[in-house]
């Protein structure tokens, strides 16, 4: 799957395919997942994603994640709105679409993708635990539905 791909899987049409790191599908039309009704995906770097043996799931964070080369962009700034969306309307919980880095731990202007993915066989979400809205920066835990 590429990018694209993952997104259509929820249904989302992305806003823009170089930038975009989140989407939203508000009527739920399309979805290919478990669920229905309206649904938001977003990107989460597997170098920044961690398994939590105390918590038992994945604990996702963009804090400290060399932020000020992505705050001020287009992707983030949607991202944020879109993540404000997910708060408010669907109880913080979202869909992940995983981006396995070119570099991992390497968190620059140039970050590449080698690989875009959905797990199909298992109903994965997220939940926003912890967001600042100024910034974008945002930490989640898994869960399984």
């Amino acid at each position: 799957m590429d990018k694209i791909d993952c997104f259509k899987y929820f249904g989302i049409d992305v806003k823009n395919i170089r930038w975009s790191w989140a989407g939203l599908n508000k009527s739920g039309k399309g979805r290919k997942d478990f669920g229905s009704g309206p649904v938001i995906a977003l990107t989460i770097w597997t170098d920044q994603n961690h398994w939590n043996k105390d918590k038992r799931c994945s604990i996702w964070s963009t804090f400290n994640q060399n932020n000020l080369i992505w705050k001020d962009t287009n992707g983030n700034i949607e991202r944020i709105q879109i993540i404000k969306y997910c708060i408010d309307n669907l109880k913080s919980e979202f869909r992940p679409i995983y981006v396995d880095p070119e570099k991992p731990g390497i968190i620059d202007d140039t970050r590449e993708a080698k690989k875009h993915y959905v797990i199909k066989d298992r109903d994965i979400w997220y939940k926003i635990t912890k967001f600042d809205e100024k910034t974008g920066e945002c930490e989640a835990e898994s869960f399984i539905r």
